[in-house]
């Protein structure tokens, strides 16, 4: 089968890339044939899917141009990501079938956070429409500006009028495939497919769980953001370490705009940290066996957590 994978940008650091990455690998060893297309080498810093048989950059060819040479390498189907652009969504879905993958709240929320953050914070479970408006301001839905609101509205309400028109739509956990189906996916179109297998490892000298040791490791894996709380698990392991019998160590694999503030954070606190960046599948395999607690400190209600 021939197929072509869509995303915004060519593969940079992050979960998304890492997806495509492990899925376009997947599929070329099946012996399928792999294509993709991407619109965002700016996003992208240059990096190269490098599964794919051919690729194409509708930056270079732009928007419409892109849609011959696709149409002239005759795709079965085209399995669509993060596309920020939906005119060029649109393209695809009027030529081709296409499966969409959400990797986020993307047509079911205004602002993709899907909570409210007044007068606590709150998951939210309402279905995407004009009562969302209404509430944005006053349940704090996303950023205190009009003109971002109004943005971001439109670009949710065009994306929720594509969901019709998807052969499948494909996500990675229970809770979204029930918020596309509450938002009006037929529940015969929406898969729900684990993102990763586990690796197996029989390494020799590998940590088993029960082993004793004399620390207490903890792990994050992730993209270094606001919403994904490592300040809040640095302060939590800072207060937890005063009562417990041993000392407390957290790794935090990822990259991100958070990194600098969180390393500092646990420097001022005392807290012991390693920051080894974004981990290759061995070292994460290794870091997974070492650890005795994975956390995740998320701080808004994580799509595939």
């Amino acid at each position: 089968m021939r197929i072509l994978l869509a995303n915004d940008g060519a593969l940079d650091a992050g979960g998304v890339a890492t997806y495509l990455q492990s899925v376009g690998t997947g599929l070329k060893a099946r012996e399928h044939d792999v294509g993709y297309l991407f619109c965002n080498t700016a996003q992208s810093g240059g990096a190269v899917a490098d599964f794919a048989t051919v690729q194409f950059n509708a930056d270079v060819a732009g928007r419409d141009g892109v849609m011959q040479p696709i149409a002239d390498w005759r795709p079965d189907v085209v399995y669509s990501h993060n596309m920020r652009p939906l005119d060029l969504e649109r393209r695809l879905l009027d030529r081709f079938p296409v499966v969409k993958f959400m990797h986020g709240y993307f047509g079911t929320c205004i602002s993709g956070l899907k909570m409210h953050a007044f007068p606590n914070a709150q998951p939210c479970e309402r279905r995407f429409g004009a009562a969302c408006v209404a509430l944005y301001f006053p349940r704090r839905c996303g950023q205190w500006n009009l003109a971002t609101m109004t943005k971001q509205y439109r670009w949710a309400a065009e994306q929720n009028g594509l969901f019709s028109r998807y052969r499948a739509v494909v996500v990675a956990s229970r809770h979204m495939g029930d918020e596309y189906i509450r938002n009006g996916v037929p529940r015969d179109r929406v898969h729900v497919n684990p993102l990763f297998a586990p690796a197996a490892s029989s390494e020799d000298g590998s940590r088993r769980y029960g082993e004793p040791r004399d620390q207490y490791r903890l792990l994050f894996l992730g993209r270094m953001t606001k919403l994904k709380g490592g300040d809040a698990l640095i302060r939590a392991v800072a207060e937890v370490s005063r009562s417990v019998s041993k000392p407390m160590h957290i790794v935090l694999g990822g990259e991100g705009p958070q990194r600098a503030g969180w390393e500092q954070l646990a420097k001022r606190l005392g807290v012991t940290a390693e920051f080894p960046g974004w981990l290759d599948e061995p070292s994460r395999t290794e870091a997974l066996q070492q650890a005795d607690l994975l956390v995740m400190p998320s701080v808004w209600p994580e799509p595939f957590g």
